[in-house]
């Protein structure tokens, strides 16, 4: 009996590997098309998103080398803001593919990071305790994140 149940129990297992064995089939990403939108998007905001991160940067160096008051920081990121909201609202609206979702996430991430940092920016210039050190460090963990999602754009 037990020879028996022994035996059944081999077949059906070999069954189960073969039948799961078959042709590794390969997993359908977006149309080319569509891959290609989505990187011509994404590339446009990180170009937009380029110009504003410019504008910051030439500020915290102005901050350095006191070309610009703390009320004059204040008002530059308050233009920046402007842009960076509008930036924010276009990316969320976006709908692309779902094979596209973990990169597209990290975009969404990297652009309300880099709106927050903004919004911090004005903060400090309005209760006059600018943290130029901490402005700089903000700046280069933006730059960075934007350069891995680059370079994911490429892998895609």
């Amino acid at each position: 009996m037990k020879k028996k149940l022994v035996m059944g129990s081999l077949v059906l297992v070999l069954l189960l590997l073969t039948a799961c064995g078959g042709e590794p089939q390969e997993e359908e990403g977006a149309a080319p098309e569509a891959k290609t939108e989505y990187q011509n998007k994404v590339k446009g905001a990180i170009d937009n998103s380029n110009k504003l991160l410019a504008v910051y940067n030439k500020s915290v160096d102005q901050l350095y080398t006191e070309e610009l008051s703390n009320e004059e920081f204040g008002n530059m990121m308050r233009t920046n803001i402007e842009k960076s909201n509008e930036m924010v609202r276009s990316i969320d609206e976006m709908t692309p593919d779902p094979t596209f979702f973990e990169i597209h996430q990290a975009v969404i991430t990297l652009m309300n990071n880099q709106h927050q940092m903004f919004l911090d920016a004005v903060e400090m210039a309005n209760e006059d305790k600018i943290e130029k050190d901490n402005l700089r460090k903000e700046y280069l963990s933006i730059k960075t994140e934007q350069q891995k999602i680059i370079n994911g754009l490429r892998t895609l």
